[in-house]
């Protein structure tokens, strides 16, 4: 029997049955959830249109002429080198080009969508790798099991790609409105599908490139298209591009044979579980035997050199795409980079680099009983410590205990260090073994002591007008921390949602520090 003459005899019975109990439409479920390792030829064709909306009909294709075909591949996200970036991920794509991308999709039971995407290119500093997420909830859904005859719906879905260059953003927002209009079969060059459901977009674009968060370029776009679904396939077997009145300009057109090749072990990370024959492209990633350097401590202004080796590829987090970089971070980084030996196959390294950042040295002291004093250190940035007691003794821990053992002021010094800064900072102790610890020759007072966290202090004699005042937790954590000028010798201050507890008060002046023990209650 001649192939025309084939398909109008099931033209002819579809339309007989339609006539008769009408055909059975579908909900979209998670066998329409494309899955990594699948893939499938597409035929980009012209010629034929969309069809009609509504009930029982029927979708020709048949006589589409093929113009060029490819391969759609899902890929495992884990084969890709980027999944780390792209939690949740189950599926990835490639769209290869001078600036290529990874899109990554994630679903549950209810939806399959594009989570995020990796970029990767020259975007005017040499080659880089860029990668983002859809926040939450812009997500871009592209099949939903709420799809079904009848529904209707609108999307917004967002991803803004960051510094590209230096302060320049790329970001895409799509807003769809998307109409289930249409069930019924479908007749492609070489196939038939039965209950397709038909789904229409229209879609509105704005592309925008950000220099220093300041819009400097844009652009629209409204695309029109069809998809339409079978049951069973983890692809639409059809997508018609249109333009505002449904007349196609071409169609992407989905083969799926009775024999399906790809890689059937399961183990493989390209592994089909759709394929009926294997075809000898399994791909398994071996693990590089790498090497990095080890986390390095550096001065403000220094430049270090970072170096990977063992692999015959490299991307760094820089953008570089050698196996060694020299980098000169004004702040602590963690460096990344991405080594591989085989196509799609790529490990990550890191190395952390800590920039050491100017030291603040600081402690206060409460007594403990009789003449000991516990120190507690509040240095900050400091990585060694020198306490000297005034008594010819000292120690080298962060948070000591000191017993003195004569009478009279001690002036108790800290030399707070790290590889780079160092800063001293001391205390001039009156009447070791009290609860306070005075400036000499002035009268501070901080009442009332035991309360519920509000404290007024009386400056009465002190005439230096810059001051530090600082309170701190029992656990030595900052909860107050002000430097100003004094403008009134009574003022207040207030910890009061603070728990109840030991704090402790430190006003520095240019001649001493003053400390004292507060009770919250």
């Amino acid at each position: 029997m001649k192939k025309n003459t084939y398909i109008l005899l099931l033209f002819l019975l579809h339309l007989l049955i339609g006539n008769i109990t009408g055909f059975a439409q579908f909900y979209l479920n998670s066998s329409n959830f494309p899955l990594a390792g699948s893939e499938y030829n597409r035929f980009i064709s012209v010629g034929a249109g969309v069809g009609n909306q509504g009930a029982n009909q029927i979708y020709d294709f048949s006589k589409a002429m093929v113009w060029i075909n490819d391969t759609i591949k899902y890929l495992n996200p884990l084969a890709t080198g980027f999944s780390s970036f792209h939690p949740g991920a189950s599926v990835a794509t490639v769209q290869w080009g001078n600036v290529s991308i990874i899109w990554y999709y994630s679903s549950d039971a209810n939806a399959y969508w594009t989570s995020g995407g990796t970029l990767m290119g020259d975007f005017g500093n040499g080659f880089t790798v860029v990668h983002a997420n859809h926040p939450a909830p812009f997500v871009d859904t592209l099949i939903s099991t709420d799809y079904s005859f009848g529904h209707t719906e609108t999307e917004i879905s967002g991803i803004r790609f960051s510094n590209l260059s230096p302060g320049v953003d790329y970001q895409t927002v799509s807003g769809k409105f998307i109409a289930v209009d249409g069930y019924g079969t479908l007749y492609a060059p070489l196939d038939t599908f039965l209950n397709v459901l038909r789904v229409k977009y229209i879609e509105y674009k704005f592309d925008t490139v950000f220099a220093n968060n300041i819009p400097v370029d844009s652009k629209t776009d409204t695309l029109y298209y069809f998809k339409y679904f079978a049951p069973g396939k983890r692809h639409p077997v059809v997508i018609a591009n249109t333009d505002a009145n449904d007349q196609v300009k071409w169609l992407e057109i989905i083969h799926f044979p009775d024999t399906l090749y790809g890689c059937t072990d399961s183990t493989a990370e390209n592994f089909n579980p759709l394929a009926t024959q294997n075809n000898g492209s399994c791909l398994f990633c071996n693990q590089v035997n790498y090497t990095i350097t080890p986390e390095k401590n550096i001065c403000p202004g220094d430049s270090v050199s970072l170096v990977a080796t063992g692999a015959t590829k490299y991307l760094w987090s820089t953008g570089d795409s050698v196996s060694s970089i020299v980098v000169n971070p004004d702040s602590s980084q963690t460096y990344s980079v991405f080594l591989s030996n085989q196509s799609y196959c790529w490990q990550n390294a890191v190395v952390k680099v800590n920039v050491f950042d100017n030291v603040t040295a600081g402690f206060w002291g409460t007594p403990i009983s009789g003449d000991s004093i516990l120190f507690v250190n509040t240095s900050v940035n400091a990585t060694n410590y020198f306490w000297d007691f005034g008594d010819s003794t000292s120690v080298n821990e962060k948070n000591p205990k000191h017993h003195f053992t004569s009478e009279g002021p001690k002036t108790v010094k800290l030399i707070a260090s790290n590889q780079c800064f160092a800063d001293t900072f001391f205390v001039i102790f009156n009447n070791v073994g009290t609860n306070e610890l005075t400036v000499s020759g002035y009268k501070i007072l901080v009442f009332p002591n035991p309360n519920n966290g509000r404290f007024k202090i009386q400056l009465p004699n002190l005439k230096i007008p810059t001051n530090e005042i600082r309170v701190f937790n029992s656990l030595g954590e900052t909860i107050i921390s002000s430097s100003s000028v004094i403008q009134n010798t009574d003022f207040e201050i207030d910890f009061s949602r603070e728990p109840n507890g030991i704090f402790f008060i430190q006003i520095k002046t240019e001649i001493g520090v003053y400390q004292q023990k507060l009770v919250k209650m």
